[in-house]
């Protein structure tokens, strides 16, 4: 059984630390899962999405903003966006990818019509993405997994 929403001591959930560390497996198997809240923030109120865009992870950003409900315009305790964290740290390509995104209309009903039919998302995670990214499958923040 998986719990996708449990935290460490600072907050963190096993989606914030897979998109820090460039987990690309273990981001899919969580944004798969019907109950992962990606708008969940820290003890400091980072969400993932600034995790991986203060990271300087690229392909984490990039999986991230596919999901419906990540808004790239969420702020901190400090009233820093996503956006900002790439700024600061100079990841020009993650800068340019947080400004030409557009989120996709409607997208939040869908997803919660998916939810309530009881349907996986598996969008994020296929049978060719899973055996390409067995290396990266071991996490090592074991937070969420019981």
């Amino acid at each position: 059984d998986i719990d996708v929403g449990a935290t460490d001591k600072y907050g963190t959930t096993a989606l914030m630390h897979a998109a820090w560390s460039g987990k690309k497996a273990i981001m899919r198997l969580l944004l798969a899962h019907q109950d992962v809240d990606v708008r969940k923030k820290d003890r400091n109120g980072n969400d993932a999405l600034m995790h991986a865009s203060w990271k300087g992870n690229t392909e984490s950003v990039s999986l991230l903003l596919s999901h419906p409900e990540v808004d790239p315009r969420a702020t901190n305790r400090s009233g820093e966006t996503a956006l900002d964290s790439a700024r600061g740290q100079g990841h020009l390509d993650i800068t340019d990818m947080l400004e030409s995104h557009r989120p996709r209309r409607d997208s939040r009903y869908e997803r919660d019509n998916d939810r309530n039919n009881n349907k996986s998302d598996n969008r994020y995670y296929d049978n060719e993405e899973q055996e390409n990214d067995k290396e990266d499958t071991k996490c090592i923040f074991c937070c969420c997994f019981r």
